[in-house]
């Protein structure tokens, strides 16, 4: 009984120690990962400013044929014979 109990303490302490380790391991892992994305961070913050629309992006144009697109795909979804606007 003794030599049981002895084996089940000793694979308890090597399994928490596997464990310790392991955590200790991704903790350094986050650590390092964490100041390089500091030391990066200058070079990446820099982003290129995006052109953003202007109203002559939406004309009446573009509007009528995404208004179409959306009709269609609508009438296509309905049960029955195709309507007409």
């Amino acid at each position: 009984m003794a030599d049981s109990l002895e084996t089940g303490l000793i694979l308890m302490a090597a399994g928490m120690g596997t464990v310790y380790v392991l955590l200790a391991m991704l903790v350094s892992i986050v650590g390092l990962v964490s100041r390089l994305s500091r030391w990066l961070e200058p070079a990446l913050a820099a982003p290129t400013p995006m052109a953003t629309p202007t109203a002559a992006a939406a004309d009446a144009e573009l509007i009528g044929v995404i208004g179409a697109a959306v009709k269609a795909h609508r009438d296509a979804r309905r049960p029955g014979p195709p309507r007409s606007s």
